[in-house]
C-alpha cells in the first residue's frame, strides 16, 4: 500500500479520508500521506497536517501539524498559508500571534482563497493583529462572498444588518443570507427565518420562516431548535401546512 509514486500515495490517502471507494480510515490515510509528504508532495503535506490536527488535542501533535503547514506555506501554497494563519490565530502549534495570522492570511488571500479572505476580514473587523477597519472587513467579506463562500456571505449579511436603515440594505442582507442558506449554512438559515418572521428585507411570511427555521433546527442549530416552537405558536394551521409543503418542495429541489 505504501509503494508507488507520491501522487498515487496522496490520491489514495485522500480517498481514505473521504471514504471514496474505500472504507473511511484516517489512520491509513495518515500513513499514506506521510509517505507522499516525505517525497515533498505539497498537497499531501497540507492534508497530513489537517489529519493530525483533527485526531488529537496534544500540543506536540499540533506542533507537527504546523510544521507541515509551514513547509507548504513557505512554498507559496495558499492552503498551507491559510492553515499556518489558523495555527497563529488560535495558538495551536505556533505562538498565539494575530499579526502573524494576518500576514499569512494575507498571502493566501492574495491568491484569492475564499476562506483566507474571510479569515482576514474577521481580523480587520475586530482589530486583531491589524488596525480595526470595518470598511476593509466589509470589502474582504464581499470578495469572498462573490466567490460563493457561505461563511463570508453570512458574515457580510450580519455586518449589513447591524447598520441597516433602508429597505435596500435589508434586501441586500436577505439576498446574502439566501445564498448562504442555500449552501446549508445553519446560522444563515436561522437568520433568514427571522427576517421572514419579522418582514425585514423580505415579505412577512410565517410559512417561509418556518421552513428555514425547521431546516436550521434539523441541521442542529440550537437557536433554531429553541425558536421553532415559539414560531409555531404564532402560526395558524394553514400557515403551518403551507410551510410543510414549501419544505417538501425545497427538499425535492
Amino acid at each position: 500500500m505504501t509503494s508507488g509514486s507520491a501522487k498515487e500515495q496522496y490520491t489514495l490517502g485522500v480517498r481514505y479520508i473521504r471514504g471514496k471507494g474505500v472504507d473511511k480510515d484516517l489512520a491509513i490515510a495518515e500513513k499514506l500521506l506521510r509517505v507522499a509528504a516525505g517525497q515533498d508532495h505539497t498537497l499531501a503535506m497540507t492534508n497530513l497536517g489537517n489529519v493530525i490536527q483533527h485526531r488529537t488535542t496534544a500540543r506536540k501533535e499540533f506542533v507537527e501539524a504546523t510544521k507541515w503547514f509551514r513547509a507548504t506555506a513557505e512554498k507559496g501554497m495558499a492552503e498551507g498559508q491559510y492553515h499556518l494563519g489558523q495555527s497563529y490565530q488560535h495558538g495551536k502549534g505556533a505562538p498565539h500571534n494575530y499579526a502573524s495570522a494576518a500576514e499569512w492570511y494575507g498571502k493566501a488571500a492574495a491568491q484569492e482563497l475564499p476562506k483566507a479572505i474571510n479569515a482576514l476580514a474577521l481580523l480587520y473587523r475586530n482589530g486583531l493583529g491589524v488596525e480595526m477597519d470595518f470598511a476593509k472587513a466589509q470589502e474582504l467579506y464581499r470578495q469572498a462572498a462573490k466567490k460563493g463562500y457561505s461563511k463570508a456571505q453570512y458574515n457580510l449579511a450580519i455586518m449589513t444588518l447591524k447598520t441597516a436603515v433602508t429597505q435596500s440594505e435589508y434586501l441586500t442582507a436577505a439576498k446574502l443570507l439566501q445564498a448562504a442558506a442555500a449552501r446549508n449554512h445553519r446560522a444563515a438559515q436561522y437568520q433568514l427565518a427571522k427576517m421572514y418572521e419579522q418582514g425585514e428585507g423580505v415579505p412577512w411570511d410565517h410559512s417561509r420562516a418556518w421552513m428555514w427555521m425547521k431546516i436550521s433546527a434539523d441541521n442542529g442549530f440550537k437557536r433554531a431548535k429553541a425558536g421553532l416552537p415559539v414560531l409555531v405558536d404564532k402560526m395558524g394551521a394553514d400557515e403551518l401546512k403551507l410551510g410543510e409543503e414549501l419544505l417538501r418542495d425545497y427538499k425535492v429541489k
